[in-house]
């Protein structure tokens, strides 16, 4: 929790407009305000990502980018249980599908995963796999994104939107996620390479709010659906 408080007063621009920005940096309430956000608060939490301007407001600015695995591992264990569960009431019948006359399940799952939800979600997958189809997955701000193992070939898609930290052109660091400082999910990049119309990394655009509560609060997403046909990422409907 003091290296993300720390993290936060370095990194969040000198004049924020976002209320939870202002508490954490110069009104002395930031344990209030991060109360109200989800972050890790496990495992070590030592290395930094430095802004290497060299100069200016941010020239000591840094975020935490620790991999956290321990609190992943321990997410991911927790959506297993409930992958357990939700593939027993579609068993029962207690969540109805529809089936094939080899009773095997024919609808598809999508999946929309924020934050730390992202390992909850793998782990739901886990129990799942090979029981029920998998349809898109849309990962939103991934906490730990390069930590966990992920079958990207199981799902029809794979799309992955945040901060562009690390990227060429990266944007400033007082613009970038610092609640969970982005990195690929695993094998994203790759897959991107391969086949650009199965999956890939969206990035806020220029002129959506950043900054390092607002390019993790999930209410600042909203630009995902402005997406066209043509664009990385872009939501599919469902019939």
């Amino acid at each position: 929790m003091l290296q993300f408080y720390h993290s936060a007063k370095s990194a969040i621009g000198p004049f924020p407009s976002d209320g939870k920005e202002i508490a954490i940096k110069y009104v002395g309430m930031g344990e209030m305000a991060i109360r109200e956000m989800t972050i890790p608060v496990q495992g070590k939490a030592v290395l930094y990502t430095f802004d290497t301007s060299g100069s200016g407001p941010f020239a000591e600015a840094k975020l935490n980018t620790e991999a956290n695995e321990s609190g992943f591992n321990e997410r991911r264990s927790n959506g297993q249980q409930a992958g357990k569960a939700l593939l027993a009431d579609i068993q029962s019948q207690k969540i109805r599908a529809r089936r094939d006359t080899g009773d095997n399940i024919i609808d598809t799952l999508d999946i929309v995963a924020h934050s730390m939800g992202y390992a909850y979600a793998l782990g739901i997958t886990d129990a799942l796999k090979g029981k029920v189809p998998f349809g898109r997955f849309y990962v939103i701000a991934p906490e730990n994104a390069c930590s966990g193992e992920i079958d990207l070939d199981a799902f029809e898609e794979v799309w992955q939107y945040g901060s562009n930290l690390g990227e060429p052109n990266a944007d400033p660091i007082h613009q970038q996620d610092g609640v969970a400082p982005q990195c690929a999910v695993r094998g994203l990049p790759e897959l991107e390479k391969r086949n650009a119309k199965k999956g890939g990394r969206a990035f806020i655009p220029d002129g959506e709010l950043k900054g390092f509560l607002r390019s993790h609060s999930i209410e600042n997403y909203k630009w995902i659906f402005k997406k066209e046909v043509k664009d990385i990422g872009y939501v599919k409907p469902r019939n």
